[in-house]
């Protein structure tokens, strides 16, 4: 997760694509579990760039993303 954070830009949003696997060790990282994510599903962190604490906003999952997109 450190890793990955570090490409975050202060005030910037940080798009991650990865797979399912690298998503259960954030989960992980961050004490929460869940079934392993499927494909297409989408996980939202929020950073605090002062505390370095990281919190799980939560997941869109793969059925969801049609209703993400059309709810415009």
């Amino acid at each position: 997760m450190r890793d990955a954070l570090s490409y975050k830009k202060p005030g910037r949003n940080l798009v991650l694509v990865t797979h399912s696997s690298c998503i259960a060790r954030f989960e992980d990282n961050l004490g929460f579990s869940s079934n392993t994510p499927e494909y297409g599903t989408a996980i939202f962190l929020a950073a605090d760039a002062r505390s370095k604490d990281i919190r799980l906003l939560g997941f869109v999952e793969t059925d969801d993303w049609d209703e993400v997109i059309h709810s415009r």
